[in-house]
């Protein structure tokens, strides 16, 4: 289960979509512009370009409008190598600094890292922006989405980390569904590896 942008894998240049229906089946699902797409085999993505996602499903999501923030299955597109999922992690792992002014030169620095679970600890210091040209200064909506892509991502990680832990029990000749010792085992060796490049 993905939450994101979807497109038909055969339309590579086409428009990415979001979910808000899935079938009962789990073949296809219905995007927020009434479009549809098959699960079977769809391209996904975090955050794809401005310019190459649906207007009017962008404009859904924007409104925060909760039937709009589903998840949907992904496709085959959405294999994982253990060699990406270091990387990811080790992108995922470095914090992230937002500066949003208040009035004036007064504003706050929100600082966002992920440390455990699933959860984004973040820390929120007041600061001057009279020095000169800062960087990472947002809107506050523009905050608000930022962490919550980094979230989306987070989450998405974390199932492929899981995907990852049965195909290497199936690898090993091992029957039965990965258990959340073994899950968790694997990401401790992810996050070893992460750390070890970092």
């Amino acid at each position: 289960m993905f939450r994101g942008w979807y497109r038909q894998s055969l339309k590579t240049r086409g428009k990415w979509h979001r979910v808000w229906h899935i079938s009962g089946n789990h073949q296809a699902i219905t995007t927020v512009c009434s479009g549809k797409i098959t699960t079977i085999d769809c391209d996904f993505h975090q955050n794809p370009k401005l310019e190459n996602r649906c207007r009017l499903c962008e404009k859904k999501e924007d409104h925060n409008c909760e039937s709009h923030r589903c998840f949907a299955p992904v496709g085959r597109s959405s294999d994982m190598t253990r060699a990406l999922a270091v990387l990811e992690l080790r992108r995922l792992l470095k914090q992230r600094i937002y500066r949003f002014r208040i009035w004036g030169n007064r504003g706050v620095q929100i600082t966002a890292q992920w440390l455990s679970d699933t959860s984004i600890d973040t820390e929120i210091t007041d600061i001057d922006l009279s020095g000169g040209r800062l960087k990472n200064v947002y809107a506050l909506d523009q905050i608000q989405s930022e962490l919550g892509r980094f979230k989306t991502a987070i989450d998405w990680l974390c199932l492929m980390s899981d995907k990852l832990a049965l195909e290497n029990k199936r690898k090993k000749k091992l029957k039965g569904r990965v258990t959340s010792s073994e899950k968790a085992e694997y990401f401790e060796e992810l996050l070893c590896e992460a750390e070890k490049k970092r």
